[in-house]
């Protein structure tokens, strides 16, 4: 797979004469096939969808199409695919999050019905949709391809996206993403790679408005601090916040990385980000175009996995193989990748067997959410999962 990206010239262009999604859909092409696809038939073909189209959808995303080189969110394609597969039947108009969605506001104005689509974070959505929260025990997954792998798997279905569905009213779509770290501020810069819990007591660190990552955290014995992602650069800056927690294609995408001494491969619970539905919206599709729906969920979802391992060896940097031009390797930060063992460390002191009294109330909620033990489900797919090559099935078949 190829890693070539856009230039900034070519960027302000194709913006000032296309406009975002374009912009979008031209970066995705390049970086999957090396070539600039037609952008005047694909414009041609955006107009002739918003004309003839039979529904008209209104997705607001808090992807950036600067951000999206380092994200590889799939979010385009998504759009893109439901249009073309649809024969121009089905219209998206995306929102950038400008325009539309904050993270802890997004699933609200889909579920309000003032947008038909969205994306957050799976601990952002919790805000609103508590069950979503259900894949994020600290911990649990081993990596990235395990995750997805649940994610594509029929399994998902039963457990998670189908109770989202009937318990919210939410159809859960494409998810990108990865597992997360932990990113030490630039106080860290002379002192040894952290590599044990120990060497984290005392830390202030920003966490999303998650009370398992409040939890995790606390476990370890550090502060945790909710703070805004927009909030959040200025407060690696400032002290404010001593360290921050994401995954790495966010905060090399967002300039964290560049304020960032240490960034710790804990990977202690999934940084995944879903696209999803209003069931109102979606139900008023005929079955043919809900089948499209899905097909084009699961084409974006295949391509933000491949083209996301691609650019966390190519961009980013985290991945097994990192270019020596990639962000992680252009900066002084240290990147501490955690042996089997020293993770095993971070579980046994952080994980949610070892900290049960702190995790009673949110297991019990969501225990009686899906009518089920849902940490055992998680784990009993967790364990069954890990060290699989990725499988990416068709969850909703």
């Amino acid at each position: 797979m190829t890693n070539r990206k856009l230039t900034k010239t070519e960027k302000v262009d194709i913006t000032r004469r296309y406009g975002l999604m374009a912009l979008g859909y031209a970066a995705a092409g390049v970086a999957t096939t090396g070539l600039m696809p037609n952008l005047g038939k694909y414009v041609v073909g955006q107009a002739h969808a918003s004309t003839t189209a039979a529904h008209t959808l209104r997705f607001g995303t808090l992807v950036s199409a600067k951000a999206d080189g380092f994200l590889e969110s799939g979010v385009y394609t998504l759009a893109t695919a439901i249009q073309e597969k649809s024969d121009g039947e089905l219209a998206i108009q995306l929102i950038d999050k400008g325009q539309a969605c904050a993270e802890n506001t997004c699933a609200q104005k889909v579920a309000n019905g003032v947008l038909d689509m969205g994306t957050a974070s799976s601990t952002n959505l919790s805000s609103v949709l508590a069950y979503s929260n259900a894949i994020d025990w600290p911990m649990l997954w081993k990596g990235r391809t395990e995750i997805f792998n649940y994610l594509f798997s029929p399994e998902s279905e039963k457990s998670y996206r189908g109770i989202l569905r009937s318990t919210y009213g939410v159809e859960m779509l494409s998810y990108y993403g990865d597992m997360r770290s932990i990113y030490m501020g630039l106080k860290y810069s002379d002192r040894d790679e952290i590599r044990t819990p120990d060497a984290l007591k005392g830390a202030k660190i920003r966490i999303s408005v998650s009370e398992m990552f409040q939890n995790f955290t606390q476990s370890l014995g550090m502060n945790p601090i909710p703070l805004a992602w927009v909030e959040t650069l200025e407060g690696m800056k400032s002290g404010v916040v001593d360290a921050m927690e994401t995954f790495p294609s966010a905060a090399a995408g967002y300039g964290m990385t560049a304020v960032s001494a240490q960034a710790i491969d804990i990977n202690f619970s999934p940084g995944v980000c879903p696209a999803f539905i209003s069931s109102a919206s979606f139900d008023k599709l005929p079955d043919r175009l809900k089948e499209v729906v899905y097909e084009a969920s699961w084409e974006a979802q295949k391509v933000a996995y491949e083209a996301g391992e691609n650019a966390n060896n190519a961009i980013v940097g985290s991945g097994n193989a990192p270019a020596a031009d990639s962000n992680y390797q252009k900066l002084p930060m240290k990147d501490v990748r955690l042996t089997d063992e020293e993770r095993a460390g971070f579980a046994t002191v952080g994980g949610v067997e070892a900290n049960m009294d702190m995790y009673g109330k949110m297991r019990s909620g969501m225990d009686k959410i899906a009518g089920f033990d849902v940490f055992a489900a998680m784990k009993e797919q967790a364990d069954g999962l890990a060290g699989k090559p990725i499988n990416m099935q068709k969850w909703w078949l």
